[in-house]
């Protein structure tokens, strides 16, 4: 039996709306370390977006550097780059890391890095794939083939063994489903129109890998079939993602694979509470110190100082937002002739244009921008 782990998203760095959270990454890495040593682990799959950004802290670097050392201990980590990281950088001094039992994938190569784990009656291929460019993959190699046919292609260049196991660890945007709606599983800390592809990839091009490992979409879930997932992210990163967070156990056994969730644990929740300042007010209660919060303020007017009125409330209290009645900016803009969305736009646009083509807009022009900012300020108000 083989045991591996899929782990994606760390995103190690990321801060929200101004709050470390490299505590907490570090607290939800060592439950991970934590785990690997009190069970028989024999490799670590790690699916991209190490950092949240391409020029990481000097922090973040070094607590990613403690969790490898850490790790490789104990067991193997494979890894790939992410959208997030910086490829090149991260597959610096690669040769010297796999002397010590990492792993890593930074850039796209050819042929795809390729380990190997025998245990038993089972031999275990871990193929790596990082996040690429599929416009730079054409201008490097002069391939008129589409994105699809181009990975049809090298999958089939692999001459995966039938009888062994093939795993990938990518870093893509796959329809687990067919035709997936992805717009209820993106966060605001997941750009979904920026992975790999425009278009989500049809699963059926990976029928060939026994299990493929991937990251990006930061809520765990997995094909029909079992056979692709997500691992979801290390903690939650947005107020939309207030969905438990885990690592995956993936586990071999005569050639057949099953998972299992590890739940994360961590201290700090995401909260989002909406309604009026009195159901706000009667909310608190519910709501731990700890936790970090965003307000959705429900009143006919906007309600002045509101950060400094919720403060001694909720202690971690980031940001609000206000949703007022259109019967207030209505009456606002006639007693104090607040200028149009249509307005302001218009002065904004005419002034880029006449700045940038050192003309300014004809009459044919400013009508044909007035009538379309006018239909967008009806739409939005």
């Amino acid at each position: 039996m083989i045991q591996l782990l899929h782990l994606a998203d760390l995103h190690l760095g990321k801060s929200l709306y101004g709050q470390s959270r490299l505590e907490e990454q570090k607290e939800a890495l060592e439950q991970i370390i934590q785990y690997v040593s009190n069970h028989e682990i024999d490799g670590i799959l790690l699916a991209g977006d190490i950092f949240d950004t391409k020029r990481p802290s000097i922090a973040a670097r070094k607590l990613y550097e403690d969790f490898v050392l850490q790790i490789t201990e104990y067991c193997p980590l494979y890894a790939i780059a992410g959208n997030h990281d910086q490829g090149e950088g991260l597959q610096l001094f690669s040769p010297l890391f796999a002397k010590h039992q990492y792993y890593i994938s930074g850039t796209l190569e050819y042929p795809w890095a390729h380990y190997q784990i025998k245990k038993g009656n089972d031999i275990v291929n871990i193929y790596l794939l990082p996040y690429y460019y599929y416009t730079q993959v054409k201008k490097e190699y002069s391939d008129t083939l589409s994105e699809i046919d181009w990975l049809r292609k090298e999958i089939q260049k692999l001459s995966l063994n039938s009888n062994e196991i093939n795993l990938l660890v990518t870093h893509l945007f796959v329809d687990l489903y067919d035709n997936q709606d992805f717009s209820d599983l993106a966060s605001g800390s997941e750009m979904i129109t920026q992975v790999g592809t425009l278009e989500a990839l049809p699963r059926e091009l990976f029928s060939d890998f026994d299990y493929v490992a991937l990251g990006h979409i930061h809520r765990p879930q997995w094909s029909v079939d079992q056979k692709i997932g997500y691992a979801g992210a290390l903690l939650p990163y947005a107020f939309d993602e207030q969905m438990e967070k885990s690592f995956t156990l993936l586990t071999i056994d005569n050639h057949q694979i099953s998972h299992k969730e590890i739940p994360i644990q961590y201290k700090k929740n995401l909260v989002t509470i909406t309604g009026t300042i009195e159901e706000i007010q009667q909310q608190a209660l519910n709501v731990s110190d700890n936790d970090y919060v965003k307000l959705v303020i429900q009143e006919k007017n906007i309600v002045e100082n509101a950060k400094d009125r919720f403060q001694s409330l909720f202690p971690n209290l980031l940001t609000i937002e206000q949703e007022i009645s259109q019967e207030w900016i209505e009456k606002e803009r006639e007693n104090k002739e607040l200028p149009s969305l249509e307005n302001n736009l218009f002065s904004y646009f005419s002034t880029f244009y006449q700045e940038k083509m050192g003309e300014e807009l004809n009459s044919t022009q400013k009508s044909y921008l007035e009538e379309k900012l006018q239909s967008l300020d009806e739409e939005i108000l």
